[in-house]
């Protein structure tokens, strides 16, 4: 009976030594920063925007209630949270922040990304998986862009993210963890969603590939909503800096190649002299082969099934020279967005990934040279395609 009184006491002991750890606010306290935009000052180096959820504190539910923009120029984000703690009424809180979307320009500086891990991550107790977005915009006029009626929470922010990623392969998904692993590895590249608000010459954006006569960019896309933000393309890094831009459609080709999406929807043309358009699915994963040759060499098996979703264009054309042709539009955009990203020396491909499995010992991996593997390794792009009667159903239904 002592030992369990003496447990007991020991418990209580730790539990009341705990709640030293914990601020004695209540949750009513804090208003919560659900985005954080980077911009460059006007007077002091950076601008700092805060997309605050609003909650209705005196319901009984805690009903969220609305977004609102807070602003503030700063030598740091710290000393822009300070400044704008002193006009607000409530405590700003990080722990709920989904979304940092960082003006291009910024990300040319090879420690702005860095900078930002070591900041968020370390300081304001945001989670790894917040999602990074580059803005062609100011990332001030991205973050109100996104406001609207709907009010959505942050849950339901990144679950409809990560859907229209899969859905449409716009656009990638780069988070917090995601870039911490690139820049401590140093065998990769990152790929992070472009956005962009509505501007006066849609289209007049070009990503480092080309020769698409309407580019899905956020910003130049041909629509008009409430919402005035536009999300759509990918930004290229190498070594922590924006070196280049994808747009949707390229974007959706890097996502069928490493594997990142579900369906998309592709334009083709010249189909008995008309455009098409095709429903592409992911029909086993990407398999991926790279052989240390002279020059390396990489293989992308790529499988997806196709639903041609206006068929009475197709005229005589039989099943297999659809799937041929199918196929031989693909592989030709492929050479040209791999030969667009080696140039770049953006490993957006994922080969240093795979490069690493070459090693046995740390010292052998780390001492590898990634970045001349990716200026010079030659790919094969195999990609096979099924036709297919219904876009939700298998080809054996």
């Amino acid at each position: 009976m002592q030992k369990r009184w003496l447990s007991l006491l020991l418990v209580a002991a730790l539990l009341c030594s705990m709640t030293g750890c914990l601020q004695n606010k209540g949750l009513d306290q804090y208003t919560y920063v659900m985005g954080i935009g980077f911009d460059r000052g006007e007077k002091l180096p950076y601008r700092f925007t805060c997309m605050l959820q609003k909650i209705d504190y005196e319901s009984s539910e805690q009903k969220l209630s609305g977004l609102d923009i807070v602003t503030a120029e700063g030598n740091n984000l710290f000393e822009a949270i300070n400044t704008l703690s002193a006009s607000l009424p409530l405590q700003l809180s990080f722990v709920r922040t989904v979304l940092i979307v960082v003006e291009k320009s910024l990300l040319t500086e090879d420690a702005f990304l860095e900078q930002l891990i070591n900041t968020a991550l370390s300081s304001l107790m945001i989670r790894y998986n917040a999602d990074l977005f580059v803005s062609l915009c100011p990332a001030e006029e991205a973050l109100r862009g996104l406001e609207s009626d709907l009010d959505p929470g942050g849950v339901k922010i990144q679950e409809n993210l990560e859907t229209y990623s899969k859905d449409t392969g716009l656009i990638p998904l780069t988070n917090l963890r995601h870039i911490e692993e690139a820049l401590l590895s140093h065998t990769h590249d990152i790929v992070a969603p472009l956005c962009g608000t509505a501007s006066d010459d849609p289209g007049g954006m070009q990503d480092s590939v080309g020769g698409e006569p309407y580019a899905y960019l956020g910003g130049n896309l041909l629509i008009e909503t409430n919402m005035k933000t536009e999300l759509a393309g990918a930004a290229l890094f190498s070594d922590g800096a924006l070196v280049g831009l994808l747009n949707g459609q390229n974007t959706q080709l890097l996502q069928m190649a490493v594997g990142d999406f579900r369906r998309a929807r592709v334009r083709f043309g010249n189909v008995n002299g008309m455009e098409i358009s095709i429903l592409l699915k992911r029909q086993r994963p990407t398999v991926i082969e790279l052989t240390p040759s002279d020059p390396p060499q990489a293989r992308f098996t790529i499988a997806l099934t196709a639903y041609i979703e206006q068929p009475e264009h197709l005229g005589g054309v039989t099943v297999a020279q659809m799937e041929q042709w199918i196929s031989q539009q693909l592989t030709d955009r492929y050479d040209r967005l791999f030969a667009a990203c080696r140039e770049l020396q953006s490993d957006a491909f994922g080969l240093g990934t795979e490069a690493v499995r070459w090693f046995s010992d740390v010292e052998s991996r780390n001492a590898f040279d990634y970045k001349a593997l990716c200026a010079s390794t030659e790919a094969v792009f195999d990609v096979r395609i099924s036709l297919s009667n219904a876009p939700d159903k298998s080809v054996f239904e």
